[in-house]
């Protein structure tokens, strides 16, 4: 009696010190939560419908009660964005910069109040707000960024300024100015005059009448203006000429604003320019690239149906066989059942093998919580560097899982030996190797000067924070596996490994190359249109159109490595942990190669070219991770389910 109260006793202290551990850690993440989300909380979520600001009309035009900002230069040639005051215009006194998240500063987003001013529901004539005196250092600057195509950004109420084109489409910002050709040499000419739109729409039922408003739409037509013409009208902008740019000469810039009434209500605002953002067939490629991964996803699960439903349901089958050795012989035929002894032993370099599973759990979770976030509308248009800021809290979050997933496969594999070592590579290495692996790429973009270069006080606590974060976040993961269970394998191994037997083409790893092109052919269209995305500085529009893609995606990883891990099991290959990852992970190295296809075409600065080939392959890797690890899951659960019943002798 006395003993046995002593072993409750010891079991109960156990079980308090393992929920005082969770309690522990449970209020350790959470501290690390709250600290984040006021680290990282200077930018607002957005949902349909919310986050509207009402203007009342000004009394007079000289009541300035708008506030409008200039963002970047960028540029659809080059896609290398700059600040706005590189160009040669006035800044606005007093000059005030603004604070960014670590999305806006990642994508190179700035935001400065604008050189001009204007009041609510007050036209306003031809008004001069700025005569710049050019540099020789500015004009060389105009000069590329005329041939570059760079176009000014602005933004109202959080609303991108469009230029209307000729042909009903809209485009971001207008340009810069434009080249012409006079006495067969080249002239430039800078747009100097911005005649801006402004939509608004009456709100009903207010009490103060026609004079509380939303803003509905944001439109500037440029124009290069030779104001000291001889033939100039004020009234007709054209008739004054173009305004040729001249080293160490004078640029006066104009605006005029006009206000328009519009029935479109302030949640479909965005409706008409997003419409016509992409270009021409992208909304045809995503049907396309749907209707590739739902003939792939019917072509492999008939094959799963015809391939593994005979041994599957053999068992079935088998009590109509009267005589036990022919029932013994049926048993004993399949590939799959000779190697029951051997399919659930440690594989070689297991302890890799769990780093990247753990990591691949983790690309898993960050993308689908981006999805999530894309589908319930908290990547607004007019918030679309959220995207940035997410992606830092959902890693540095979900590094947790990481840890954890990594120690378990350890201690599943009962890889002792090298714990000390993924202890430290999770914790130090990995979270140092991308800081400096960002270092490098930051020192190579800091020579260019473009806004991609985030400031340096910035970049260094944002570095600092990832780096402490990720630590904390990868050691409790660690020590809240400690305390799981791990499940015995259902087939204790044999103390000497099988032989092998030797196949012919194609072998273990060449099989995995080859069924890989089935994922990567059900993302390759998807992985265009975000990359065509990203250049054209329309991130925030690519997630909810390739998230049906992406989860389709996934269901062609789980029949291509089941089939696969049946295929290599019937040959008595029992290496099937390494083999189902590689099935899947390759497809990220061919998302890669496409995306280099794709670089070689455009015509961009070795800056941007250098950020597109580092920044693809990062996220190539997290796509083939994330593959990798659905691939592994879905062939262990397959393994599990064919050898549930099967008793090794």
């Amino acid at each position: 009696m006395r003993e046995a109260g002593t072993f409750a006793f010891e079991n109960r202290h156990k079980r308090s010190k393992k929920g005082l551990f969770y309690i522990v850690a449970l209020g350790i993440l959470f501290v690390l939560v709250c600290f984040l989300l006021v680290l990282l909380s200077r930018w607002d979520f957005w949902l349909p419908g919310t986050n509207m600001r009402a203007y009342i009309k000004a009394d007079n035009s000289s009541v300035h009660d708008l506030d409008v900002y200039a963002t970047i230069l960028d540029s659809d040639r080059t896609n290398l964005p700059y600040d706005f005051y590189d160009m040669p215009i006035c800044k606005p006194d007093p000059f005030v910069s603004y604070n960014l998240s670590i999305g806006d500063l990642f994508f190179g987003f700035r935001r400065y109040d604008a050189p001009f001013r204007f009041s609510s529901l007050n036209n306003q004539t031809i008004k001069s707000f700025c005569n710049y005196t050019v540099s020789g250092t500015q004009y060389n600057f105009v000069r590329s960024s005329i041939i570059e195509g760079y176009r000014m950004n602005f933004l109202l109420d959080n609303l991108d300024m469009f230029e209307p084109r000729p042909d009903g489409l809209y485009k971001q910002g207008f340009p810069i100015g434009f080249l012409g050709v006079t006495d067969n040499s080249n002239v430039y000419y800078v747009n100097n005059h911005f005649d801006i739109r402004v939509f608004y729409h009456i709100l009903p039922h207010e009490g103060d009448g026609d004079n509380i408003f939303h803003i509905v739409g944001f439109e500037a037509v440029p124009y290069s203006v030779n104001w000291t013409s001889s033939n100039c009208d004020i009234h007709n902008v054209q008739s004054c000429g173009h305004y040729s740019l001249e080293k160490h000469g004078e640029i006066p810039y104009t605006y005029s604003v006009t206000w328009l009434p519009s029935k479109l209500s302030w949640v479909s605002r965005w409706d008409k320019y997003l419409v016509r953002l992409t270009d021409g067939n992208m909304t045809q490629t995503i049907g396309y690239s749907t209707l590739i991964v739902v003939l792939l996803g019917v072509v492999a699960s008939n094959m799963f149906r015809r391939v593994v439903k005979k041994s599957l349901l053999s068992e079935l089958e088998m009590p109509d066989i009267e005589d036990r050795d022919t029932l013994d012989e049926i048993l004993e035929s399949n590939g799959w059942k000779l190697i029951a002894t051997n399919v659930y032993r440690t594989p070689r370099f297991s302890g890799l093998l769990s780093l990247f599973v753990g990591l691949g759990d983790m690309m898993l979770w960050v993308t689908i919580v981006l999805i999530a976030c894309a589908w319930v509308g908290l990547f607004s248009p007019a918030r679309r560097n959220a995207v940035g800021t997410v992606l830092m809290f959902s890693v540095i979050l979900l590094w947790v899982r990481c840890s954890y997933v990594t120690s378990r496969k350890l201690r599943e594999f009962k890889n002792k030996k090298s714990y000390r070592s993924i202890f430290l590579w999770v914790c130090i290495f990995i979270p140092l190797g991308l800081l400096a692996y960002y270092i490098y790429i930051w020192l190579v973009v800091q020579q260019s000067d473009t806004s991609y270069a985030m400031p340096f006080l910035a970049f260094i606590q944002y570095g600092l924070v990832f780096f402490v974060f990720v630590s904390l976040t990868a050691v409790i993961g660690i020590f809240m596996s400690k305390n799981s269970k791990i499940k015995p394998p259902l087939i204790v191994p044999d103390a000497l490994p099988r032989e092998i037997p030797r196949t012919g083409f194609p072998g273990t790893y060449s099989l995995s190359l080859i069924v890989s092109t089935l994922p990567f052919a059900s993302t390759a269209l998807g992985i265009k249109f975000v990359f065509f995305s990203i250049t054209s500085n329309h991130v925030v529009y690519i997630f909810g159109l390739i998230g049906v893609i992406f989860l389709l995606s996934l269901i062609v990883c789980i029949l291509t490595s089941t089939i696969t891990c049946y295929i290599r099991l019937q040959r008595e290959d029992y290496r099937w942990q390494w083999t189902s990852f590689f099935d899947s992970f390759f497809a990220g190295m061919y998302c890669f190669l496409y995306l280099l296809y794709e670089i070689n075409s455009l015509d961009s600065s070795a800056v941007a070219t250098f950020l597109m080939i580092h920044w693809g392959f990062l996220g190539c890797l997290c796509i083939g991770l994330a593959f990798g690890v659905t691939g592994y899951y879905s062939a262990r659960i397959f393994v599990n389910r064919l050898y549930k019943n099967v008793k090794a002798h």
